[in-house]
């Protein structure tokens, strides 16, 4: 009886006492989300895949017959959407409505479909989940301080998941490829860290890579290692990250929740000055927080500005996008109509947000990318020219877009638009073999003579043997000197 009574004890210790602090419950929501935002957007480029003549492999059976055929436009909205929901939560204030929301787009999008999808995402299906079951910095009623814990078994709960993650990790390299690590070796790219895995010997450091994820099993779970299970797995997940293994972002997904086991003193002194620098910002957060005339204009304002930043983004699909962020928006306003200025501002930044990454990602010109090839592959050629007139539009300098669009006008017989491409690329790059070949063809098949001989140079110049420069150039050095005065 006494060691049932001790077993049930160390059990609530486990799940129902574990406490975190508000100060890095709030440090996590940042850094997760932030990162959940810039992998959530990077997933557009990859919509054009989904649906395409009508194919889907859901990750479970019963899902196709049960959801909607995923499309392109339908891809984008769900990725746009997930992208803005993770924006508004990383900024604070929201309540488990938006959580919720996020956790469902993700699933929706993930487990529809596996066209485009890391292993890893099964992770973020379970993070997301648990995140929705509590709201980030959740202080006891009367406790306002930085250091104010509250017992959060959903944080136990994640922790153990990622504790799960490592041991399957670990049990599918228990085999002898792994252990010997030839099966190392084959995946890691050359690179300092294949060198470095080299020199150790490849079967030594495969056991030891098992190794570090069976002891981060235990670590992770017990609070007296995490400092050695911050070090090492943040460690070993930016190796993977420096060496460049196709894992998306992984790597920086485990840092934000390694941030769970920081210790409370490190987190609770950056608090401490955050809150230093926030109390300046008090009267105007006072004023935000009031129901009245001016908040609800300011509400107002940022909705509409907000949406008109949306719309500034080039990409097919976006006035669903605008509208599912328009609902989203209100619906949010309507649970917190006492605090409709916060809202509405933080409506405004998101948004700004969001254009932000739209302008300093490659999210938008692959998408069109991708869209453009699998069209072209197709036989679809108008539409695969319309895709890339957009890669060229949203990235100008992008020299692969100009080449492929030079290509689809060739093909539909729009002969001075691919020249005016060429001619737009060779202006950035001028030794660029493909853009001056094509430029060199089209010149030659106008009877422009001294063009095509200059294109020919400079594609020569690249590559010597080129064996159609190698004839547009003999060609116009015969007929110019035979037409030359003597």
């Amino acid at each position: 009886m006494a060691a049932q009574s001790e077993l049930s004890r160390t059990y609530r210790k486990f799940w129902l006492a574990f406490e975190v602090s508000d100060a890095k419950l709030a440090l996590f929501r940042v850094i997760f989300f932030a990162v959940f935002a810039i992998d959530a957007w990077s997933q557009i480029a990859h919509a054009p895949r989904y649906g395409f003549r009508d194919f889907n492999v859901g990750h479970f059976p019963f899902l196709d017959g049960l959801l909607p055929m995923p499309t392109r436009s339908t891809m984008v909205l769900i990725y746009g959407a997930q992208t803005y929901l993770a924006l508004r939560i990383l900024l604070g204030g929201v309540g488990r409505t938006l959580y919720v929301a996020l956790a469902l787009l993700f699933a929706y999008g993930y487990f529809i479909s596996q066209l485009n999808s890391y292993q890893h995402h099964y992770l973020l299906a379970i993070a997301l989940a648990l995140v929705a079951a509590f709201p980030l910095g959740s202080a006891p009623a009367g406790q306002s301080k930085p250091q104010a814990r509250a017992r959060n078994w959903p944080v136990r709960m994640l922790l153990v998941a990622i504790s799960v993650m490592y041991l399957f990790a670990a049990l599918s390299k228990a085999d002898p490829e792994w252990l010997n690590g030839s099966a190392l070796q084959a995946q890691l790219p050359d690179g300092r860290l294949r060198e470095i895995a080299k020199s150790m010997g490849w079967g030594f450091t495969a056991k030891l890579t098992l190794f570090t994820e069976l002891v981060l099993v235990f670590a992770i779970q017990w609070r007296r290692a995490w400092p050695f299970a911050l070090v090492t797995g943040i460690g070993m997940h930016m190796m993977f990250h420096w060496a460049g293994l196709k894992i998306g972002l992984f790597s920086y997904f485990m840092v934000s929740l390694y941030v769970l086991l920081l210790p409370e003193p490190w987190v609770e002194r950056g608090r401490a000055l955050s809150m230093k620098a926030g109390t300046r910002m008090r009267p105007v957060r006072d004023w935000l927080d009031k129901p009245g005339v001016l908040a609800w204009l300011l509400c107002a304002v940022g909705l509409a500005a907000g949406l008109v930043l949306v719309q500034m983004l080039p990409i097919d699909g976006f006035n669903a996008l605008t509208i599912c962020i328009a609902l989203l928006a209100g619906a949010e306003l309507a649970t917190r109509w006492r605090r409709a200025g916060a809202a509405g501002l933080q409506h405004l930044l998101a948004c700004a947000l969001l254009v932000l990454l739209a302008g300093h990602t490659d999210a938008l010109r692959d998408y069109y990318r991708f869209w453009g090839g699998q069209e072209r592959r197709a036989g679809n050629h108008f539409e695969s020219m319309l895709a890339y007139e957009k890669v060229v539009k949203v990235a100008p300098d992008y020299l692969p877009g100009r080449r492929s669009l030079a290509a689809q006008y060739r093909r539909l017989g729009h002969e001075d638009d691919a020249l005016s491409q060429c001619e737009a690329g060779l202006a950035i790059d001028a030794t660029d073999l493909v853009l001056n070949r094509t430029a060199a063809e089209i010149y030659s098949a106008q009877g422009e003579g001294n063009e095509a001989l200059a294109a020919a140079e400079r594609g020569l110049q690249t590559s010597p043997n080129d064996p159609k420069l190698r004839a547009i150039r003999k060609r116009w050095q015969r007929e110019l000197n035979s037409h030359a005065p003597q």
